[in-house]
C-alpha cells in the first residue's frame, strides 16, 4: 500500500492495454529512500507518458524529505494482443460455437420456408411466412447497441447465460407451435432476439485477442455459421421424415444446448470493463463518413443477400423438385459458404479485407442475376455452391473494416450502428423479394435482389477510395 504523500496516478487507458502507473511507480521505489529511524518519506512527483521508465533522481531539500522525480517512459510497455496461444484460441472456439448456433439458425430459415408453405402454414402465402424469418434476421442485429454498451460495463457474462437458457427453451416450444402468430412470436421474435443478443460483442471480443491475424479469426469464426447453417438442414432433412416436427425441433434444441455450453465455458474478454459514461445511443461514428458509407453499402449487399438464402428452397420445390433436393440446396450454399470464409480470412490478410470482400460480392451478385435461369438440378447446385463460396467472403470480414474506423471506446457503437443496417435489410429485403416474385415472378426477384447487390458493390467501391485516397493499394 503507498503512503499517503505518494500521490494517486491515474491509469494509462488504450485499446490494447491497462496498467497503473501508480503501481508502477510505488513498486520501483526502492525501500532505502526512507532514513532508518526517522519518519521521513521520499516526496515524488511522476510525469506519466504513453511508453517510460522510471528513471529516479534525488535530491536533499532543507526539510529534510528526499525529492524523487520519475521519468515513466519505459516501464510501461503496451501489452500486446496475443495474437494466438491457448487462451486466444479457447475464445475463437466459443464464439465459433455462438455463430453456429445463431446464425446457423439463421442460414436455416429457407428450409423452414418451403416446409411451412407446403405443410404447417399451407393457406398462407409466401410473403406473409417471410416475415417471420425477416423478423428473426432483423432482431439478430438489432440488440447489438444495448448489449455492446452492457459489455463495456462488464455485464456481459451473464447476459450470455440467461439468453443462451432462452434460446435453448424458445427452440423447443417452437415444437409446440401451431398457428401463424404462434411461429412469428417464437421462431420470428424470441428465437431471433436471443441470438442477436449472444452474438452482438463478438466482433469486440475477437479485437481483444487479435490483431495482426485477425482477418483470419474472424473467418474462423464465421465458419461457425456456415456449419451450423449446414448441419441443421440435414438434421432437419434426416429426421422429419422418421420423428415429425416435434422431435426434429427438440433435437436441434439439444445440439443447441450443447454448442451454447461450450461458449459459456469458453468466452472471455481480455480487458477490463471501460464502464462509459456517455449516453446509450451515441451518434458520434456517424462522424466519419467512411464508416457512413459502409454501413449503407452493406445495407444494399444484405437486401439482396438475404432474398437468395430466404427463397432458394422454396423456389426449387415451385419448379418441381422434390423437398429433400431443395434443403440440400440450403445446406450446399451454406457449406460452400464455410470455405468462403476460411479464405477470405486467410487472403486478407495478405491483400486487404476490402480488396477481397468487393470482387467476391460482385461475384454473388453476378450468380444471383443468373438464379433464375437455373432449371436443372446439376445448374442449381452450381448456383448454390457459387453463391455460398462468393457471399462467404462479405460475412466473414464484415466486421474487419469498422474495427479500426474511429476511436476505440467507440468500437461497440460502431458495430452496434452496423449490425442496425443488417437488422433493417433483414427486416424489409425478403418481404420485398416475396411481393416481387408473386407480381411479377422469379425472374424479377432475380434481377431485384442482384441490382441491390451490385448497387452495394458501387458504394463501397466508393467507400474504399475515399479511405485509401488512391485506387491501389492494401485495405
Amino acid at each position: 500500500m503507498s503512503h499517503p504523500s505518494r500521490p494517486n496516478l491515474t491509469s494509462c487507458h488504450s485499446a490494447d492495454t491497462l496498467y497503473s502507473a501508480s503501481t508502477l511507480c510505488v513498486g520501483s521505489v526502492n525501500d532505502d529512500h526512507r532514513r532508518d529511524g526517522e519518519d521521513r518519506y521520499c516526496s515524488k512527483d511522476c510525469t506519466v507518458q504513453e511508453d517510460c521508465s522510471i528513471a529516479p533522481t534525488h535530491e536533499k531539500k532543507a526539510n529534510g524529505y528526499h525529492s524523487t522525480e520519475c521519468n515513466l517512459q519505459e516501464a510501461i510497455q503496451p501489452d500486446p494482443v496475443p495474437d494466438g496461444g491457448l487462451r486466444a484460441w479457447l475464445v475463437i472456439v466459443g464464439i465459433f460455437c455462438l455463430a453456429f448456433t445463431a446464425f446457423g439458425c439463421m442460414s436455416t430459415w429457407g428450409v423452414f420456408q418451403a416446409y411451412y408453405e407446403e405443410t404447417l402454414l399451407k393457406g398462407s402465402s409466401s410473403a406473409k411466412i417471410a416475415w417471420i424469418g425477416s423478423v428473426q434476421y432483423a432482431l439478430v442485429f438489432t440488440p447489438s447497441m444495448v448489449v455492446g454498451r452492457l459489455f463495456d460495463k462488464g455485464y456481459y457474462h451473464s447476459i450470455l447465460i440467461s439468453s443462451s437458457a432462452v434460446l435453448v427453451l424458445a427452440t423447443m416450444l417452437l415444437a409446440e407451435c401451431t398457428l401463424y402468430w404462434h411461429f412469428l412470436f417464437c421462431q420470428g421474435f424470441v428465437i431471433g432476439l436471443s441470438c442477436g443478443v449472444i452474438t452482438a460483442p463478438s466482433p469486440a471480443i475477437v479485437s481483444q485477442w487479435f490483431k495482426d491475424r485477425r482477418a483470419l479469426a474472424l473467418g474462423i469464426t464465421a465458419c461457425g455459421s456456415s456449419l451450423g447453417g449446414t448441419l441443421f438442414p440435414i438434421v432437419i432433412r434426416a429426421l422429419l421424415p422418421r420423428v415429425g416436427f416435434r422431435w426434429t425441433m427438440r433435437v436441434l434444441g439439444f445440439i443447441i444446448l450443447t454448442s451454447l455450453t461450450v461458449a459459456v465455458l469458453t468466452v472471455r474478454r481480455r480487458i477490463p470493463p471501460s464502464h462509459p459514461s456517455g449516453p446509450l445511443l451515441g451518434l458520434k461514428p456517424l462522424k466519419t463518413p467512411a464508416f457512413v458509407i459502409w454501413c449503407v453499402a452493406t445495407l444494399f449487399v444484405y437486401l439482396g443477400n438475404y432474398t437468395f438464402l430466404a427463397y432458394v428452397a422454396s423456389t426449387a420445390v415451385s419448379k418441381g423438385f422434390s423437398r429433400d433436393f431443395s434443403f440440400t440446396l440450403v445446406a450446399i450454399v451454406n457449406g460452400s459458404s464455410g470455405l468462403g470464409r476460411v479464405s477470405a480470412g486467410i487472403i486478407a490478410d495478405y491483400i486487404g479485407s476490402m480488396n477481397h470482400m468487393i470482387p467476391a460480392t460482385a461475384i454473388t451478385a453476378a450468380t444471383v442475376l443468373a438464379w433464375p435461369a437455373a432449371r436443372t438440378q446439376s445448374s442449381l447446385v452450381a448456383t448454390s455452391a457459387l453463391y455460398g463460396l462468393s457471399a462467404g467472403s462479405y460475412g466473414a470480414l464484415l466486421w474487419h473494416p469498422i474495427l479500426d474506423l474511429g476511436d476505440p471506446e467507440e468500437m461497440s457503437r460502431r458495430i452496434a450502428i452496423l449490425m442496425l443496417s443488417l437488422a433493417c435489410a433483414g427486416l424489409v429485403g425478403p418481404p420485398m423479394s416475396g411481393e416481387v416474385n408473386s407480381a411479377a415472378g422469379m425472374q424479377a426477384m432475380g434481377f431485384f435482389a442482384g441490382g441491390c447487390m451490385l448497387t452495394g458493390v458501387l458504394i463501397a467501391c466508393f467507400g474504399r477510395y475515399l479511405l485509401l485516397k488512391k485506387t491501389w493499394g492494401k485495405i
